[in-house]
């Protein structure tokens, strides 16, 4: 309860000794002077978080907690796909092992070939009071932003995803007819013309089946489509997006202000427990530890669910996950 009442306090607290000069309407909790008075919590952090690549990606496409000395990091399971690879703290990359995932919490334990790395420190505190101030570990010495826990842990269920194609029924099987720009189905390959024969192993010959074989998967999670293109069978690795996330990148929430669009999750429901916190959260984020003011990790962030909401998993659960994972190696 100290904690809570101090991490209230110590903004204000900083404003009026350093810069008090400044409008009040500039030093909101999130303003560059106020998470810099933050750096010290989190530079301990920072030499525990990597990034993580997939694919020729030039950007990141999450972050990924160092768990262990030797090699072991969590991210962010869906949005993995191809080959990974580990920026780790000091610039050095390394390919990594995807060695188990856990569905029901998005995680994915990798493995480097790498010894000497700095797990993360643990909070002890089982349960964060609402209200608690936090901040975002990531890429500098100051927090990416700062934000108080919003609720107790939770149940979040799946929401609806859609795969980002248009499909007409044809002779050889549904046509792709149209793909949605920017979702995981033009990522992934798929075009124009493509057929599809197969979901995973089910064969596939009327638009109808193909629509049932994919409300079976959730949004965030990979699956396999064997497609026809021009007289040559491919497979391709594809997933879905949530349907108000595939909007957003096919342009079709244009009528909404940019000053209030922010990047959501691929996968951002369906999730076994999670708090909510307002800290502000890009996609890409995830994967890395949600902090207090000792810089001990109080969470794993998960999604950027809406406007104003992230999702971070529990510290203890989060560890619990963590031996399960190991056990499956």
């Amino acid at each position: 309860m100290l904690l809570s009442r101090i991490a209230w306090l110590l903004p204000s607290m900083f404003v009026s000794a350093v810069v008090a000069a400044q409008s009040p309407t500039e030093l909101g909790k999130n303003h560059a002077s106020v998470r810099a008075a933050f750096s010290p919590a989190i530079v301990a952090a920072n030499k525990s978080i990597a990034r993580v690549f997939w694919g020729d990606r030039s950007e990141d496409v999450a972050l990924a907690t160092i768990v262990a000395p030797d090699g072991y990091l969590l991210t962010k399971a869906s949005e993995l796909q191809g080959e990974v690879e580990c920026q780790l703290p000091g610039g050095r990359r390394l390919p990594a092992q995807i060695v188990a995932r856990d569905r029901g919490h998005d995680l994915a334990l990798l493995k480097v070939a790498a010894i000497g790395l700095e797990p993360i420190q643990w909070s002890e505190t089982q349960a964060l009071e609402p209200g608690t101030l936090v901040a975002v570990a990531g890429r500098g010495e100051a927090p990416l932003s700062l934000g108080v826990v919003g609720g107790v842990a939770r149940r979040v269920p799946p929401t609806q995803g859609v795969l980002g194609i248009v499909v007409r029924q044809s002779e050889a099987g549904p046509r792709i007819t149209q793909v949605m720009p920017g979702s995981r189905a033009e990522t992934s390959g798929l075009i124009a013309g493509d057929v599809v024969t197969h979901v995973g192993q089910r064969r596939v010959q009327l638009c109808r089946e193909l629509v049932g074989f994919v409300k079976q998967f959730e949004p965030g999670q990979s699956l396999q489509l064997t497609i026809e293109r021009d007289g040559r069978e491919q497979v391709i690795t594809t997933g879905l997006d949530e349907s108000n996330v595939a909007q957003e990148k096919s342009g079709l929430q244009r009528d909404i202000p940019s000053a209030v669009r922010v990047p959501l999750s691929n996968r951002r429901g369906g999730f076994a427990q999670v708090f909510p916190h307002d800290a502000f959260l890009r996609p890409n984020d995830c994967g890395g530890p949600l902090v207090d003011l000792e810089g001990k990790a109080v969470g794993i962030n998960i999604a950027r669910a809406d406007r104003a909401t992230s999702y971070a998993i529990p510290a203890n659960l989060v560890r619990l996950v963590i031996s399960r994972l190991r056990a499956q190696e």
